[in-house]
């Protein structure tokens, strides 16, 4: 496996070689190498299913970042989170220092936020508004279910779905009927930011709007 991974970053970055080996020799633990393999191999299998018509060279910068970074995690399904952020920071239209702005975000939400992250990304409707930039309509959830399906207390949930205001990928209200629905409920809309990482983290490599109305052409057409 280890021998596999870094054939493949070898391939993918083929100018890091040398700063891939000093990570690895310099500040890497066992645990980090390993979750740096498992982060590759998934990178790999995401890019074997999504293959692009252009080829795949990461700057070792932004690799090596991305396998520092995401070694420290624990929970191996936030594994392919990584993955897609590796195979992805090619494909940025606006270069490195922008998907590394991405990578600098995701590093800074642990397991919960980013469930709720996942969660709001995946259940939110998507609009094509006119500029081209994909949008989000907002949601109303129950919190108790909320903190139920992310796995969270009352004050850590709202402590995270401040994390994630903060960090600009959600915008959170509580509805203005009464004070009961206040404390029951919460308004949430995930940002064009949120989506675009949502996008990056899954390994889409091409427009956006291509990632999020793939199975409905017709969503697409739609404007707000």
């Amino acid at each position: 496996r280890i021998v596999e991974a870094f054939a493949f970053l070898g391939q993918i970055c083929p100018d890091g070689v040398v700063a891939l080996g000093e990570w690895v020799s310099t500040r890497a633990s066992s645990h980090k190498v390993l979750t740096a393999v498992s982060i590759a191999l998934k990178a790999k299998l995401l890019l074997d299913q999504n293959p692009a018509a252009h080829p795949l060279s990461i700057d070792p910068q932004v690799a090596v970042r991305i396998l520092e970074v995401g070694s420290a995690t624990h929970e191996e399904w936030l594994h392919s989170y990584w993955a897609g952020l590796l195979i992805t920071a090619s494909a940025s239209s606006s270069g490195d220092d922008a998907h590394l702005q991405f990578v600098e975000i995701f590093s800074q939400l642990t397991s919960i936020p980013i469930r709720i992250f996942t969660v709001v990304c995946t259940k939110s409707t998507k609009v094509l508004l006119q500029s081209g930039e994909v949008a989000a309509k907002r949601l109303t959830f129950n919190t108790e279910e909320l903190a139920a399906t992310v796995g969270a207390r009352g004050p850590q949930l709202q402590r995270d779905l401040q994390s994630l205001a903060s960090l600009h990928l959600i915008e959170k209200s509580a509805p203005t009927t009464s004070a009961l629905l206040a404390v029951s409920e919460t308004l949430i809309t995930a940002t064009p930011l949120a989506l675009q990482l949502f996008a990056l983290c899954n390994g889409h490599r091409g427009p956006l709007p291509d990632f999020y109305f793939a199975d409905d052409p017709q969503a697409a057409a739609t404007s707000r």
